[in-house]
């Protein structure tokens, strides 16, 4: 698609894919504007980022050698990721599919932060219902601060929140 953006930065042995198929999926008011950045110092780092729809944004930093993988479909999702140990791991998968109309009618918003200072892992899996009403439909954040530590958010309808934050040993599952 048009008007994608992706930046990759490594000063390490690291690997980052990023894919962009960014494409007008309902309204035709915006070109697909998808960004990707990647920012790895760590050995042994591995990102993986992939973009379909519009207006999609996602940040990766990892100072170590953690693993995230970020899927993004639909419109107006957004993901930040932070990992700063060896053997953390996220994975984050947003759909926000719009229906038509325009925003502020039927687009999926989503919303997730993911900061681990730890060897932990993370999963979260964000689906917008229609309509959304031009409101964020699912908001998550997830801080673990510790090794060991798990959070699983499923998230699904609209104007969810969750906020998960661990210290370290501790599981946590949240399905709004």
């Amino acid at each position: 698609g048009d008007e994608n953006d992706s930046s990759i930065t490594q000063y390490a042995t690291a690997t980052a894919t990023v894919t962009q198929t960014g494409t007008d999926v309902a309204y035709g008011i915006a070109p697909p504007n998808n960004s990707s950045t990647v920012n790895q110092s760590g050995d042994g780092a591995n990102a993986t980022v992939d973009q379909t729809g519009e207006l999609n944004r996602s940040s990766v930093v990892q100072t170590a050698g953690g693993t995230a993988d970020v899927d993004q479909l639909g419109a107006y999702n957004e993901s930040n990721v932070t990992q700063t140990a060896d053997g953390a791991s996220v994975t984050v998968s947003q759909t926000g599919d719009p229906s038509s109309g325009g925003p502020g009618v039927g687009q999926g918003d989503n919303l997730s932060n993911v900061v681990q200072n730890g060897a932990s892992t993370a999963t979260v899996t964000q689906l917008a219902s229609l309509p959304t009403d031009g409101f964020p439909s699912n908001d998550s954040s997830v801080v673990q601060n510790g090794d060991d530590s798990t959070a699983t958010v499923n998230q699904t309808g609209n104007n969810n929140e969750s906020d998960v934050t661990q210290a370290s040993l501790d599981l946590a599952t949240v399905r709004d």
